[in-house]
């Protein structure tokens, strides 16, 4: 470990900055990472990495060289000796130039030619025959392959006691179905339909605390109350004057103006910073539970949900409960508040008025429930269709090497494109 093998494998790539020296090579180029890099796909999409049946990846794409890293060290014994010896020097690869980065003596006892690292320098360079002695500690024992399988091969024969002890027991509980086959590596990304459920609602306000989300509509409809107050105190003044019979004095009517201006300031700022505090704790609740849950998350869960739908859930989703969903709801408050207000001044001067609003109420009630429906489901459209985006650069970003290694590029990009074309696409219909 840290002797630079994935570096030199990495500087045959081109991957890494040449200071001196030169490399050489010829051909088409299969290369296989340490850490299995896997696309969000289908087994044949990964398979065929963008090209015809015929033209399959590593050892079926037909390349010149063959590099390996270390491919040997994540499977098991029997899965490594099977790899070792019918893919790497099985039939297939015989005729192609293979380097192969591992540990293991019996993996190199096979090999042509040996190159012993240490520390990022090259310790020794030979054949299998002229290692040294001394150079064998370095690498696990000759026998491991053997000595594990044969332990496999044990603890196989001891399950399969225990299995036939208990037959009768497992034939007597109930046949679970077999599985049709249709399941998805990779789960389909969920969406919500229809309407936001109020328990949406009731936890948005209990992040927020109950207390705060009663002093903003608190603060909301008090302040609504000084303005209504304050234009009623207003017309007073005015009709006062006009029949030229004040009740009052001038500076008085000034001073309860100022009053009224006074509070509805004071009771808005209590809304907006009420507003501010309140969003910033539920955005900050939110994302800690999400992040809980994620840690907690079973390991199935990262198997099946592509880290890009992750990062979509904590950047894009997050954003919008950070910053458009405090003010989208202030707005909404101020709009129902200030409505509120104009009805009940309305109600007051002349109560037959509202009732010429009723059918325009209707009208309005029928094109919003339209626009709510449709302008909702565009929404987690777009949400949704941002998770392809995050992965695929994600992917690409941890595949380059891999992607420059096989040549394809073009592949890469036009897969990228098509996830971009759709989200701008959903993105254009939702503005």
């Amino acid at each position: 470990v840290g002797s630079g093998k994935s570096s030199l494998l990495s500087s045959i790539l081109g991957e890494m900055q040449l200071v001196h020296g030169s490399v050489y090579s010829c051909g088409s180029i299969a290369y296989v990472p340490q850490v299995p890099w896997i696309l969000s796909g289908t087994i044949r999409d990964n398979i065929l990495f963008g090209k015809h049946y015929d033209p399959r990846r590593a050892i079926y794409n037909g390349s010149d060289m063959f590099i390996l890293d270390d491919v040997l060290s994540a499977v098991d014994a029997q899965v490594a000796r099977c790899i070792l010896y019918k893919a790497i020097l099985g039939p297939l690869m015989n005729q192609q130039t293979r380097v192969l980065c591992t540990h293991n003596v019996q993996a190199i006892s096979s090999a042509d030619r040996i190159v012993v690292m240490d520390k990022g320098h090259v310790k020794w360079v030979g054949s299998s025959a002229d290692l040294p002695v001394s150079l064998c500690s370095a690498f696990s024992p000759l026998n491991e392959f053997d000595t594990c399988l044969q332990n496999e091969r044990q603890e196989s024969s001891v399950v399969d006691t225990l299995m036939e002890s208990q037959q009768t027991l497992i034939l007597e509980k109930e046949t679970v179905p077999a599985s049709d086959g249709t399941q998805e590596i990779v789960e389909v990304e969920a969406r919500k339909e229809g309407r936001v459920e109020l328990t949406i609602y009731k936890k948005y306000a209990t992040f927020s605390g109950w207390l705060i989300s009663v002093l903003i509509c608190l603060s909301a409809v008090l302040m609504q109350a000084s303005r209504n107050g304050n234009d009623l105190w207003l017309s007073n003044w005015v009709d006062a004057t006009g029949r030229g019979q004040k009740e009052y004095s001038t500076s008085f009517y000034l001073v309860m103006l100022c009053i009224f201006c006074m509070v509805n300031s004071i009771l808005t700022l209590v809304r907006a910073f009420s507003f501010a505090f309140g969003g910033l704790r539920a955005a900050v609740k939110v994302h800690d539970t999400l992040l809980k849950r994620i840690i907690n998350a079973p390991v199935q869960f990262f198997d099946q949900t592509p880290g890009g739908r992750m990062l979509n859930r904590f950047s894009s989703d997050l954003y919008t409960i950070d910053d458009s969903l405090p003010f989208i709801l202030n707005i909404l408050l101020a709009n129902f508040v200030g409505l509120l207000g104009i009805a009940i001044v309305l109600s007051y001067v002349q109560v037959f008025f509202l009732l010429l609003l009723f059918p325009f109420w209707y009208i309005y009630n029928q094109l919003q429930c339209f626009y709510r429906s449709t302008s909702r489901e565009l929404r987690r459209l777009d949400s949704v269709s941002r998770s392809p985006i995050y992965t695929s650069f994600s992917e690409t970003l941890d595949g380059s090497s891999t992607i420059r290694a096989f040549k394809s590029e073009v592949v890469i990009s036009q897969y990228v494109s098509a996830a971009w074309e759709i989200e701008n696409l959903k993105s254009d219909v939702t503005r």
